[in-house]
């Protein structure tokens, strides 16, 4: 996805991923962002998510 295509998307609030504004930024929580792309595996031990180690060719 372009990043212009993601901009048109948060505007009409039709981003696939929770998102939020801070000053003129917008923010896309990373947990939100690996779920949607199917890459979180089991949360680690401290509660905290963590990426899969999978290569892709």
């Amino acid at each position: 996805m372009s990043r212009s295509t993601a901009y048109k998307l948060i505007r009409r609030d039709a981003f696939p991923v929770a998102h939020f504004r801070v000053g003129s930024h917008y923010r896309i929580p990373t947990a939100s962002l690996l779920t949607a792309l199917h890459l979180l595996d089991a949360p680690a031990s401290r509660g905290e998510p963590r990426a899969t180690t999978d290569t892709f060719p």
